[in-house]
């Protein structure tokens, strides 16, 4: 994680003539002001002292404010704010790990790690959800042997102490977790650069598959994690992008307003997020099922592009990060990781197409303009994507 330039933002702060609170709002380049409250804002005078255009910042704004919240002249001072811009080299390592077969699934990690990263450095890197494991496992009985404990000692987390300490960055990988209390846990473990584990993340919205090997819920909710001076990362498991059990309310975003909650920089998703043509949401028999894969198979293939009303759905589902019409919600450089597996398991087809987001703070009145797209991996490709990324 590397430093990089300061940019500084104004934040109005008024001072009013009365004793009321304050409003606060933002000064924009447009020379428009927003408020906060159920007041309004009035500019009655705009001193010039070092031209806005050339890169001075008047020192006031006479004003009126008329409201419910404010009342009086006052003026509007300016304060300027700083973000340290960070660079980060990140690499999304996707893959289709096959049930249970946790030796060939790491020999083609380290196969497409070594013939895609190409000596290039990293300080991230992500795997899917329960990455080097496969995912859909019938119940309980059939994933206890491949269950790891946190601390380490299981195959996938030591293949992620080893890979952080070769290529010096930190590595999430999905995993099973058997827990201290008995219970199953799917979750992620966030390792560091000397290969030590930095964070435990458990998944806290289950998906069916989950209930199926009585998966328990993150009983802390959704957390985030300091790395370091400048970076916060939040990390979800695939369902918890979603409304919980799909019945919250679309537009309640509780994951990504978690996010804003803990002030993440950097947002992580590991995922098992199916295809929408995948044949297990059919409501069909399972050989009906079985013959629309075959079907399936004959028209996908390594080159087959990302599906794109998914990635546009993972973006959408951070909505209180993107700036538009109804508002200026965000105003920092948010990165936004998003590792999904590819491949079958069964009558379950993955939609792989790997994404790499920012959130750029810019305010703006198109959603789109407020997303900066870094680009995905194919739907069917076990792959590497490589970016480097700008965060606040």
């Amino acid at each position: 994680m590397r430093g990089g330039k300061e940019r500084s933002e104004y934040k109005l702060k008024i001072a009013k003539a009365d004793s009321k609170p304050e409003v606060e709002g933002y000064y924009l380049k447009t020379g428009k002001v927003e408020s906060k409250g159920n007041s309004n804002l009035y500019l009655l005078a705009n001193p010039r002292s070092g031209p806005w255009g050339s890169g001075g910042v008047p020192p006031a704004y006479a004003f009126s404010c008329r409201g419910s919240s404010c009342g009086g002249i006052g003026t509007l001072s300016f304060k300027p704010r700083t973000h340290n811009n960070m660079k980060l080299r990140v690499g999304v390592l996707q893959l289709n790990p096959q049930r249970g077969a946790i030796p060939s699934n790491i020999e083609r990690a380290n196969k497409v790690l070594s013939s895609r990263l190409g000596g290039r450095p990293l300080d991230l890197l992500v795997l899917p959800e329960f990455g080097l494991h496969g995912y859909k496992y019938a119940n309980r009985s059939e994933l206890e042997p491949y269950l790891e404990g946190k601390d380490g000692g299981g195959p996938g987390i030591e293949w992620a102490k080893n890979t952080s300490r070769n290529l010096n960055c930190h590595v999430i990988l999905g995993y099973p977790e058997r827990g201290d209390n008995g219970k199953i846990y799917n979750s992620a473990s966030l390792v560091d650069p000397m290969g030590d584990i930095a964070y435990n993340f458990r998944k806290s919205f289950l998906y069916e598959t989950d209930e199926a090997f009585e998966c328990a819920e993150n009983e802390r909710g959704f957390e985030s994690v300091k790395i370091g001076e400048n970076l916060n990362i939040q990390v979800g498991i695939c369902m918890d992008l979603n409304p919980y059990k799909f019945e919250a309310p679309f537009d309640a975003y509780e994951f990504a307003n978690k996010a804003k909650e803990n002030k993440a920089n950097l947002v992580v998703c590991p995922m098992a997020w199916l295809n929408s043509q995948s044949p297990s949401l059919l409501q069909k028999s399972h050989e009906e099922k079985m013959a629309a894969r075959q079907q399936l198979e004959k028209e996908l293939d390594d080159s087959s592009p990302p599906e794109t009303s998914t990635v546009n759905y993972w973006a959408l589902r951070m909505f209180p990060f993107l700036n538009g019409p109804k508002g200026f919600q965000n105003d920092k450089r948010v990165g936004f990781i998003c590792a999904n597996r590819c491949g079958w398991e069964d009558d379950i087809l993955y939609a792989g197409s790997s994404s790499i987001f920012t959130f750029n703070g810019k305010n703006t009145q198109s959603y789109s303009d407020s997303v900066e797209y870094y680009g995905s991996l194919g739907g069917q490709q076990e792959d590497l994507l490589y970016r480097e990324i700008d965060i606040d």
